[in-house]
């Protein structure tokens, strides 16, 4: 046999005797590994009956309530899940979580303070848009923006605000607000909405410690709010409640926006009474000594005047004799002009002089050739210095002149003719409150059942203003009156109320002559015709100081309400005494933008698609 095959049964043999070995070593408690092991089997087996006996006793011997809690405890599990993922949904959590609390007390939610937030860019975003659709076929694309400092096209977080160089900036932001290396409209609107929230409350607390809680009128315009916001939710297939998350936050409730309009019409209404009550506490001691270092800012003087600017046809770079010759030209104009020009006939002579395309404008129309009871700061937006000079300093009443000015670019002037009717003076011009009810004359081949010709608006102003009279002849009646009947567009808003009207008011002339007739005061009423149609007119009152007066302590009263309004939460008691979860609110808001923006694009890119298979049809 060879070595190799003894050394192969060699080691068969020895791992059989390791095997036997291994089978019968004896353990530390007396028995072999094997025993150990089989032993150990046995034991765990028993222990697992065991175990199984003990949950069946205890199943015998549970109770119904016990095996009805074993079973319900997952459902409620999972029910619990559910129900926060709902309360979350419809806002509960935000409307209950403090995001805002003032020293008083006062606590402000996280459903409350992104109200304030969405406020704030729904009113730039909206004005930024309406200036773009106004504007952009003038200025070109971007009007929004450079008129507003706003981009609706993009989110709060992704712009700028413009440039603060100034304390009084009303764009400076405090750093605790701006997130990152410039200052955003993201952190304009979180300041701002902090700011309201506190601002508003401040003045609630206020207004109730005074006593001003809801009117009735207050209620009723409330639930007219409520019940415009159901109309459009119908309209648009939201619940009223799904409509109001949708437009004011997650978090917001009909019944929260209730509360935010209760604290905002009330704190508004005390506010507005604030600033009365500065006005008219103003003294006369006080309004002298304004006066005395501001008394060319309310003397006013009346002057005609006509312009005539020389012009070179069609040509953008004249030369320098084709300037000359244009100046020359405009001159003489001017001077003939002079001299035939008197108080009595400056509107007819205007209005043969001025270019064809404008003479509906002047006929018979001196508003446009007129400055009445203008002050200084009004003079220098329409004639240089020198003018002003001569006007308020060297001229007499009936004293004519021309002044000159030229334009830098071109080197072409600009002749003023002009005539002092009066000298500056403190006018003694008493401001008129005035209701009307208008009666529009249509052109005759105007085709539609609310024209009129001028013998129909006659007939129906005279009709309805007997009807007035016959009746209790008030000032709530005419109110009536005009909502029931008037034609001018403005009635909803203000009931045909018209204030301040002074000779120098931008009104038509007969509508403005009437109101400051002579002895005109409250009460007083008639038919006037303009160019617009019949007017009844009713005189609601008649100021009681001349409009100098009147301006000087309406000015002072603002500077003190103001300096009020800005520091109505500045007490101990208003200031913030912790803020939280506005990062949270700045993600919900920056994300609502996004969808905003988007929607806006793809209105915006809809349109285009409709323009061009239009025009592509065509």
């Amino acid at each position: 046999m060879d070595h190799a095959k003894q050394a192969e049964k060699a080691k068969k043999k020895l791992q059989k005797e390791r095997a036997r070995k291994e089978k019968y070593d004896i353990a530390p408690g007396g028995v072999s590994k094997a025993e150990e092991a089989r032993l150990k089997r046995k034991a765990n087996m028993e222990k697992s009956e065991q175990k199984q006996e003990q949950k069946a006793r205890k199943r015998k011997e549970m109770t119904k309530k016990e095996k009805r809690i074993r079973i319900l405890s997952p459902i409620i599990a999972v029910v619990l899940v559910i129900t926060l993922f709902f309360l979350g949904y419809f806002g509960v959590y935000d409307r209950h979580t403090t995001a805002l609390k003032l020293e008083n007390g006062t606590k402000i939610s996280v459903a409350e303070l992104e109200y304030y937030y969405r406020s704030m860019y729904n009113y730039y975003y909206q004005m930024s848009q309406q200036y773009e659709t106004y504007y952009g076929a003038y200025y070109g694309k971007g009007a929004g923006k450079s008129m507003t400092g706003f981009d609706y096209t993009k989110s709060p977080a992704d712009q700028e605000v413009p440039a603060t160089d100034t304390d009084a900036d009303s764009y400076k932001v405090d750093k605790q607000y701006i997130k990152g290396d410039k200052t955003t409209w993201d952190d304009y609107f979180t300041q701002s909405s902090v700011e309201s929230a506190q601002l508003y409350s401040a003045l609630y607390d206020q207004a109730t410690k005074a006593g001003f809680k809801m009117t009735d009128d207050m209620n009723k315009d409330m639930d007219k709010f409520i019940s415009e916001l159901k109309t459009s939710a119908e309209k648009a297939g939201y619940s009223l409640d799904a409509y109001v998350r949708s437009n004011y936050g997650n978090g917001m409730s009909v019944k929260l926006l209730k509360e935010i309009y209760t604290k905002q019409t009330v704190a508004s209404a005390y506010a507005d009474a604030k600033k009365e009550q500065f006005s008219s506490d103003i003294t006369d001691d006080q309004i002298n000594a304004y006066l005395g270092d501001h008394r060319s800012d309310y003397e006013t003087a009346s002057v005609r005047y006509y312009n005539i600017g020389a012009a070179v046809a069609d040509v953008k770079n004249p030369s320098k004799e084709q300037v000359e010759k244009a100046n020359e030209e405009a001159e003489k104009k001017a001077e003939k002009f002079l001299a035939q020009a008197n108080e009595k006939n400056w509107t007819n002579l205007v209005y043969e002089n001025v270019e064809e395309a404008y003479k509906t404008y002047y006929k018979d129309n001196a508003s446009y050739s007129s400055l009445i009871d203008a002050n200084e700061s009004t003079l220098k937006a329409q004639f240089s210095e020198e003018a002003i000079k001569w006007i308020t300093k060297d001229a007499n009443v009936g004293q004519k002149k021309i002044f000159s000015t030229t334009a830098e670019s071109t080197g072409l002037k600009t002749y003023s003719i002009i005539l002092v009717t009066e000298k500056p003076a403190l006018k003694s011009v008493y401001p008129v409150n005035v209701r009307h009810l208008l009666i529009m004359v249509s052109d005759k081949d105007v085709k539609d059942e609310k024209a009129h010709t001028d013998e129909e608006a006659k007939a129906l102003a005279e009709k309805y203003y007997q009807e007035w009279k016959d009746g209790e002849a008030t000032d709530d009646s005419f109110k009536k009156l005009v909502i029931a009947h008037s034609e001018d567009s403005g009635v909803t808003e203000n009931e045909g109320l018209y204030k301040d009207i002074t000779p120098s008011a931008s009104y038509v002339e007969e509508f403005k002559n009437w109101c400051n007739e002579t002895g005109r005061k409250a009460g007083d009423s008639g038919i006037v015709k303009t160019q617009y149609g019949y007017h009844i007119m009713y005189c609601v009152s008649v100021s009681d100081e001349p409009q100098w007066r009147s301006a000087i302590r309406t000015k002072l009263g603002e500077e003190a309400y103001n300096k009020f309004y800005d520091t109505a939460a500045d007490a101990d008691e208003y200031k913030i005494k912790a803020v939280k979860h506005l990062n949270l609110i700045r993600r919900r808001e920056n994300k609502f933008a996004n969808k905003a923006v988007a929607n806006a694009s793809a209105n915006a890119n809809a349109g285009s698609n409709l323009q061009a298979s239009a025009g592509a049809a065509q």
